[in-house]
């Protein structure tokens, strides 16, 4: 198996883990990104070998995963791929962010000073052929000037400072020219990335930036595809999917009831999961409308956190043992015949009860 050595040769100002990672990258890096950054690290401290077939076996990622998380990190200078001419790794160094700059109007300078490297012991590739298609280029300050004459780029910097309050820098009107200029980015589209990422709580124009080159990437050309493909592959829909026993990308019906849970419910994930959980537990058929079944009733009873779910178990059992009571309560008392003051007992009616009715009572 190919693997790449992650090796150190400083750690001037370096600790187990940046503080300025933590603060500034953290929150914006999705599961797959956290996990290849993190575990580069700790092969770094380690001096051990690794490969992106390594990290992609270990995490239960794709290798395109791990390609894409590597470019991404890569794209916002907190590491250096170098690639040799068959676009194969031929070195990667994780950069000091300490030495990183960032300024109130900047993101980030997306310098590499040379602080911790990784040797690539044999080479891996990792990135397809097309990838330069979606490298930002440098601007000059002239094509940016031109590039703010224009009428529509006009509307583009005022949706993208509206959506982020503030006066977007040099470097941000770069992103929006590459984002418009070279990945094509008509003004509709721009608007429904801003709002998207901001929605999202991502306002950092890296972000930005990264969502626009992975939309380009799968193709993506107008605002209709754009919602179809967040709303495809909107985390929550594939957590929701893996509860319920499903692997598969979600069928239009399928997502109709994830929308209509999260969305017109307003339902959290933790509360679905307890009602898929029930579900598989029940049936391995038709699941989405039994857990639809579920919910919809937690929904109308105001069900709103697993505390409140918590509750509603204790009032159906409950309810439940004294449906069980009143079953097996007997259905006539005894008759006890005194004729004549001789206390002769009269004939004894056996108790009467619905086994079939109380089997179905305790099973649910």
């Amino acid at each position: 198996m190919s693997c790449f050595k992650v090796c150190q040769d400083t750690c001037a100002g370096y600790t187990q883990l940046s503080n300025r990672f933590i603060d500034d990258y953290m929150a914006d890096a999705n599961d797959a990104q956290l996990k290849v950054y993190l575990y580069l690290t700790r092969m770094l401290y380690a001096n051990k070998p690794t490969s992106v077939a390594d990290i992609a076996d270990r995490f239960n990622f794709t290798e395109k995963d791990v390609s894409r998380s590597l470019k991404y990190w890569d794209k916002l200078g907190l590491i250096s791929l170098r690639l040799a001419q068959d676009r194969t790794i031929e070195s990667v160094q994780i950069n000091n962010l300490e030495q990183l700059v960032q300024t109130p109007d900047q993101d980030a300078a997306l310098s590499a000073p040379e602080a911790l490297s990784a040797a690539i012991c044999t080479a891996t590739s990792v990135f397809s052929p097309t990838v330069s298609a979606f490298e930002k280029p440098d601007y000059t300050a002239a094509q940016l000037k031109e590039f703010r004459k224009d009428d529509t780029t006009s509307r583009i910097l005022f949706i993208a400072e509206s959506y982020l309050q503030k006066t977007l820098s040099a470097n941000e009107i770069s992103t929006m020219l590459f984002i418009s200029d070279k990945l094509g980015f008509s003004v509709e589209l721009i608007d429904y990335l801003i709002e998207y990422c901001v929605e999202n709580g991502k306002k950092r124009m890296s972000y930005i930036e990264a969502t626009a080159i992975d939309w380009a990437q799968h193709d993506i050309k107008t605002q209709k595809q754009a919602d179809i493909y967040v709303k495809k592959y909107d985390g929550s829909v594939y957590d929701i999917m893996h509860a319920l026993g499903k692997n598969s990308s979600p069928a239009c019906s399928e997502l109709k009831f994830i929308n209509k849970w999260t969305k017109e419910y307003g339902f959290s994930f933790d509360v679905i999961n307890v009602a898929c959980e029930r579900t598989v537990l029940t049936t391995d058929k038709h699941r989405f409308e039994y857990a639809d079944g579920i919910l919809t009733n937690w929904y109308n009873a105001g069900v709103h956190s697993t505390d409140d779910i918590d509750r509603q178990d204790v009032a159906f059992r409950s309810a439940a043992v004294k449906k069980i009571s009143d079953v097996t309560a007997p259905s006539s008392v005894s008759k006890v015949s005194m004729g004549n003051g001789s206390g002769k007992f009269g004939s004894f009616k056996q108790r009467d009860y619905d086994f079939s009715k109380i089997e179905n009572l305790v099973s649910n």
